[in-house]
C-alpha cells in the first residue's frame, strides 16, 4: 500500500471530535444551545442515573439519565451550563410531553438516537 505523504495528524483529530454545541429554541425561548457531551460526561451521568444492565420492577434509572442529560447538555452561548444538579427535581416535575421532547433532542446530538432507531 502506497502511503504517499500522507501524516497522521493527533491534534488535528482530537479537535475535530471535540464536543460541539448547537443551538436550540426551546418553546420560544432563543439562545440556548444543546452540548455534546464528553465519553467522560456520559459516563459519570451513567454512574449517578444507576445504570445498570439489570432492569428491574419499578426502577427510573432511564428517567434519571434523561434528566441528568438535559441538566448537564443545556447550555448559554459561552457553553455555561443553564441548569444545576438542583434542579433535576424540578425538571422531573414538569410536564412529560415537553421534558420528553427536550430529552430527544439531547439524547439524539449525543448519539444515543438517530434517525432509524434507538441506540
Amino acid at each position: 500500500m502506497n502511503k504517499g505523504n500522507f501524516m497522521f495528524n493527533k491534534e488535528a483529530l482530537f479537535e475535530m471530535y471535540r464536543p460541539k454545541t448547537e443551538e436550540i429554541d426551546i418553546d420560544g425561548f432563543n439562545g440556548l444551545f444543546v452540548k455534546q457531551l464528553s465519553e467522560r460526561e456520559i459516563s459519570q451521568i451513567r454512574k449517578d442515573s444507576g445504570l445498570s444492565s439489570e432492569k428491574k420492577e419499578g426502577d427510573q434509572s432511564n428517567d434519571l439519565f434523561g434528566t441528568k442529560m438535559i441538566v448537564t447538555s443545556i447550555v448559554d452561548s459561552d457553553g455555561s451550563r443553564v441548569f444545576c444538579d438542583g434542579d433535576i427535581d424540578r425538571m422531573r416535575d414538569c410536564a412529560n410531553t415537553l421534558i420528553h421532547n427536550l430529552t430527544q433532542r439531547v439524547l439524539k446530538l449525543n448519539g444515543f438516537i438517530n434517525d432509524e432507531k434507538n441506540i
